[in-house]
């Protein structure tokens, strides 16, 4: 496992993110941006409305093209706003193309196949997030994991989005954050925060159980945890 990149989105209010750490993806037509607030990374959609797809905006990591990722951070939601967070996209301009992505808003979190602009739920969590949580997503060969937690609160053992096996992009792609507004011409917000991107390329880290990728138990606490 290697870290490809972390981000604390420290700086200055307005100031857009570092260059370094990432690349455009696509802008809305009409308002948005990507830029720090209180020492959050603000990624807001376009204030189009009526659910336009003219105001999607999308932000990708500044690293090569992966296949085996996976991805950390902290994240909140401002006003209706349908954010995702995507991995192994065919376009460095417009993930909706082809990806693997985790949805954020309009329900509770699900893992979910995106292809030509439709997207097919894999695993969907029981509950939403109500306040700021934490998201752990990763893919490793057919294998596709996440989960999410309150910040700040003890990680969970068992994936509460889901744990799925899905075949259909094994290729290395483009990853990052993507956010599109709601009904109202208003901007919708996802604030993120503590990022780490990192390869899931360890043989170490998964076996095979039955035709399945399944990440092994490790003893913590007198109990069987997933690491």
């Amino acid at each position: 496992m290697a870290t490809l990149l972390t981000d604390t989105f420290t700086g200055t209010d307005g100031a857009a993110w570092d260059p370094a750490k990432w690349a455009l993806g696509h802008d809305p037509v009409t308002g948005g941006g990507a830029t720090i607030e209180n020492n959050l990374g603000r990624l807001a959609s376009g204030n189009t409305g009526s659910y336009s797809p003219a105001d999607r905006i999308a932000r990708r990591f500044n690293v090569d093209p992966v296949a085996d990722l996976e991805i950390r951070l902290d994240f909140d939601l401002g006003g209706e706003v349908y954010p995702w967070v995507f991995l192994r996209a065919s376009s460095p301009t417009d993930w909706a193309v082809s990806c693997y992505a985790v949805s954020l808003g309009g329900g509770p979190p699900a893992i979910r196949y995106v292809n030509n602009y439709s997207s097919t739920s894999l695993a969907t969590a029981i509950t939403a997030p109500t306040d700021v949580c934490t998201l752990r997503f990763r893919a490793i060969g057919d294998h596709l994991q996440a989960r999410f937690w309150p910040a700040g609160t003890p990680e969970p053992t068992n994936w509460n989005i889901g744990t799925v096996t899905h075949s259909a992009i094994a290729e290395a792609g483009h990853a990052g954050l993507a956010a599109s507004g709601g009904g109202p011409p208003v901007a919708g917000l996802l604030y993120v925060n503590d990022l780490t991107v990192t390869t899931s390329d360890d043989p170490r880290a998964y076996i095979r159980v039955g035709g399945v990728w399944q990440a092994p138990k490790i003893r913590s606490g007198g109990a069987w945890v997933t690491p």
